[in-house]
């Protein structure tokens, strides 16, 4: 999509993170009586082949269930001053079946625990089959 104009990402941004429905993704836990679930670091990994780690911008996402196939994903929303102030580049790079999509640029596995723990919300509240 080379002419498509590119969206700026900025810290005021939230990023959207697809979250495999597996065990091995989703943590559980209870505080102050009530079940938290959160995702785990396993999620912000990025492989050596990877250029980065894909996302989307919420701002740009016309629908969730557009994004995600509920039957085996959820979703994680991360604001995008995280990356950035954790001195990543976060870009815009839309495919040809997803505009939103973006990139925090480079290998995320330094940071990975961060950007987990700091994931503000997770769609749906049983996400874990």
């Amino acid at each position: 999509m080379s002419d498509a104009k590119l969206y700026v990402i900025t810290v005021e941004d939230t990023l959207i993170r697809k979250i495999p429905r597996v065990p091995s993704h989703i943590t559980t836990s209870i505080e102050n009586g009530k079940e938290i679930k959160r995702t785990t670091s396993a999620n912000f990994k990025t492989k050596p082949s990877e250029d980065g780690l894909s996302v989307q911008i919420e701002t740009l996402v016309d629908d969730i269930d557009l994004i995600i196939d509920r039957s085996k994903q959820t979703a994680a929303f991360l604001s995008a001053k995280i990356p950035l102030d954790l001195g990543k580049e976060c870009v815009h790079n839309p495919t040809s079946t997803e505009y939103a999509h973006a990139l925090i640029v480079g290998d995320t596995n330094k940071i990975a625990k961060k950007l987990a723990k700091a994931c503000h919300k997770i769609l749906d509240e049983n996400i874990i089959n």
